[in-house]
């Protein structure tokens, strides 16, 4: 039987079943890429499917609608820019750091309490 070679896995993106990463896939096997993490999905293929090459001789990755696999572009995933309002810190606290600096999804930041006094409770980190 013919077997499409393992395919070649985005930046930034995993691939089901994992295993078509690293090994040949049967005929008629479908692959579908997954952006990985927290990011987005931005452009491209998300499905390739194990099928023959234009001349009908070997196995080859093709688009679910037939298309080559080699000339579609292939998924590309984005951080996730989803702003979130600046956090202002109570009263009695003070903001020590913010990472990255500016407020998107997944930032962190720190408080502090003024010099001589100490933490009622609650999490330093959120």
């Amino acid at each position: 039987p013919d077997w499409c070679p393992p395919v070649t896995v985005p930046p930034n993106a995993k691939v089901l079943p994992a295993s078509a990463s690293h090994a040949a896939q049967p005929l008629g096997t479908e692959v579908r890429f997954e952006c990985a993490g927290a990011l987005l999905y931005s452009v491209g293929q998300t499905r390739l499917q194990c099928g023959f090459d234009e001349q009908g001789v070997a196995a080859a990755w093709r688009t679910p609608e037939g298309g080559k696999a080699d000339v579609q572009p292939t998924i590309q995933c984005v951080i996730n820019r989803t702003w979130c309002a600046r956090p202002e810190p109570p009263s009695s606290a003070r903001m020590l750091s913010f990472d990255p600096p500016w407020p998107e999804r997944g930032a962190a930041f720190r408080l502090g309490c003024p010099r001589g006094t100490r933490p009622a409770g609650g999490l330093g980190v959120a």
